[in-house]
């Protein structure tokens, strides 16, 4: 009996199991546990911190007015909020979230400390606290202004220049000024624009429109150069003139030299002899021709003495041409001029009449007193003092004299010598003869 009594509990518990009814009363065990913890997870308050909470600006204050802000991008601020956790770990949850800085009480150029107002636009979230309760802020009017640029070239590892042969020149910069814009105050302590240009070849000619990289340099207390921006297309481009260093020699530049003398028969030396200059400097129509540079000028008269005597006289002068630098770095040059072997010889000139008019009697048929400056050598030689007597005349100067009718007593003449060698004629001015016109 007892073994009967076994098998139908048996089949008893079969029974309930077949038909899920204990399945269904543990999983119904099972759900009011999680359902109880899930519930009680979502309900509890927390406190959540939200990064990065871009801050807008309410500009609105500034209008009508000339100042503008700078400095205030990517301004953020954290903030902590406490609710109901479900609430907060809502990924989208952070749109709720505003900050707003307001410029009410911006009313003049300067740095403002302005409160941050951050609000949460769910009523059952509170804030408890954000990173930032101010945020410094700059204000300013926005200009315009030129500055100047210094171009400055750096030289790297492959630069070179075989200064024998080539020099360089100071570079040129496309244009001389540069247009900024900015913050008046920063503008105000700007000095200027550089322009650096880099070098990184041997150098034989020049190189032209390089680009350069510009930056700022400031009067005093260097300023964050972000608020600074240059005119739209500005691009300043330099040219490095490279020129070829010739060699030239000098001679000295005289001036009132008498038709009659022959200026290469001043004997005269210049210290120092040659100099180098470059090509690029070359004005071939202003005085330097066939390699030679003239300085000067030198008076002619300058080299004799109140009596006529010839002199040894050293002279300190510029080349002709303005602005030409050489490489020696010399600025002067010693010129020496010596008629120290020419003196006056005094002589009776005889009067031609072969260039007169019909109508015209020369009266006169000599003038004494001529003064000829000559070479020594001639006045101490009998002669070539005869020589210099036979060959002068007297020629009647026609033009720049009003004659009149009848006899004309001081009309001037002009002298000659003929020969192979140079003199002048002190006084010439002076030497008159008389003319009859009928």
């Amino acid at each position: 009996m007892s073994k009967r009594k076994d098998r139908t509990d048996k089949r008893g518990f079969s029974r309930i199991w077949d038909k899920n009814i204990f399945v269904f009363g543990f999983s119904l065990i099972i759900a009011v546990i999680l359902w109880s913890g899930v519930s009680m997870f979502q309900t509890t308050e927390i406190d959540q911190q939200f990064k990065d909470i871009k801050i807008n600006i309410d500009a609105s204050a500034l209008e009508g007015t000339d100042l503008k802000l700078f400095s205030a991008t990517d301004l953020t601020v954290d903030v902590t909020v406490r609710g109901k956790s479900y609430l907060l770990k809502d990924s989208a949850f952070a749109g709720n979230i505003t900050a707003t800085v307001s410029l009410d009480s911006v009313e003049s150029p300067g740095s403002y400390p302005l409160p941050v107002k951050v609000t949460v636009s769910n009523a059952n979230v509170e804030l408890v606290e954000q990173s930032k309760d101010v945020v410094t802020l700059y204000f300013d009017r926005l200009v315009m202004k030129d500055y100047p640029v210094e171009v400055r070239v750096l030289e790297l590892a492959d630069y070179k220049i075989d200064g024998s042969k080539y020099v360089r020149g100071e570079p040129i910069p496309n244009t001389d000024t540069v247009t900024v814009e900015g913050p008046s105050n920063e503008l105000g302590r700007l000095d200027k624009v550089v322009a650096t240009v880099a070098l990184n070849e041997e150098l034989t000619q020049t190189v032209e429109n390089i680009k350069a990289d510009l930056s700022f340099e400031w009067i005093y207390q260097a300023s964050e150069a972000e608020n600074l921006k240059y005119a739209d297309g500005t691009e300043v481009l330099v040219t490095i003139p490279v020129s070829y260093i010739s060699e030239y020699s000098l001679k000295p530049k005289f001036v009132n030299v008498p038709e009659t003398f022959d200026e290469a028969d001043i004997p005269f030396t210049v210290s120092p002899e040659t100099v180098k200059i470059t090509d690029v400097e070359v004005d071939t129509s202003a005085g330097i021709e066939g390699g030679v540079i003239e300085v000067g000028p030198i008076d002619f008269n300058a080299l004799f003495s109140s009596e006529g005597r010839g002199l040894k006289k050293t002279f300190e002068s510029k080349p002709v041409i303005d602005g030409l630098t050489f490489d020696n770095g010399i600025t002067e040059f010693t010129v020496t001029a010596d008629l120290s072997t020419y003196d006056v010889l005094w002589v009776e000139v005889k009067v031609v009449d072969d260039n007169l008019p019909e109508g015209y009697t020369l009266q006169s048929k000599t003038v004494r007193s001529v003064q000829i400056v000559c070479p020594e050598e001639f006045i101490n030689s009998e002669a070539q003092i005869n020589r210099i007597r036979e060959n002068a005349y007297a020629r009647v100067r026609l033009s720049g004299y009003e004659f009149q009718q009848g006899m004309n007593e001081n009309v001037p003449v002009d002298i000659y010598v003929d020969g192979d060698f140079s003199y002048w004629i002190r006084n010439a001015q002076s030497y008159r003869v008389a003319v009859n016109v009928q």
